[in-house]
């Protein structure tokens, strides 16, 4: 089996981080023939690339789109797949399904867990989690505040406040 191969190949001998060092774009001309980058994807270099040392060239790849806002998008990265093979996008994550399952986060131990943060949280604060078909909802760090078993019981972590008009605590 010997697949056709497309190589981009930089010269540059001291490759250090945030070197770029391949680019595919994609342009078209528009009314006026004037040729526009629509798209491109960079090959990043992640860190300082030793040559000595067999695979250790850590290379991150940067999905880049023009938007219809009348500005250059091109500019900052929609996708970026790191050299940990970490995934980071800039926008809203759509999924669609024709079946019931449109999203599956599956871990290869025994833990699966969603962490959902924003850029005041702690690191790793709020977080999703199932193990043994129980789940279990986190805030701040690793406090538990809700537990579902799958005998269908909830624990929760504190106290459980009831508004019906006039507030009523259970401890």
């Amino acid at each position: 089996n010997t697949p056709a191969r497309l190589n981009l190949w930089s010269k540059d001998s001291s490759i250090a981080a945030n070197d770029t060092i391949a680019v595919i774009y994609a342009l078209g001309t528009d009314s006026t023939s004037t040729a526009n980058t629509g798209s491109k994807i960079e090959f990043n270099a992640d860190a300082v690339w030793d040559t000595g040392t067999t695979g250790y060239y850590p290379t991150r790849i940067d999905f880049f789109t023009e938007s219809n806002s009348g500005t250059v998008s091109t500019a900052s990265p929609a996708l970026t797949i790191d050299s940990n093979q970490n995934a980071t996008f800039a926008g809203t994550i759509t999924a669609t399904s024709a079946s019931d399952n449109v999203a599956k986060f599956e871990s290869s131990d025994a833990i699966a867990r969603v962490v959902i943060e924003d850029s005041d949280s702690e690191n790793n604060g709020n977080w999703i989690a199932v193990q043994n078909d129980v789940m279990s909802f986190a805030t701040n760090g690793s406090n538990t505040a809700l537990t579902l078993g799958a005998d269908q019981s909830a624990t929760f972590g504190g106290d459980v406040t009831i508004d019906n008009g006039t507030a009523t605590t259970l401890s």
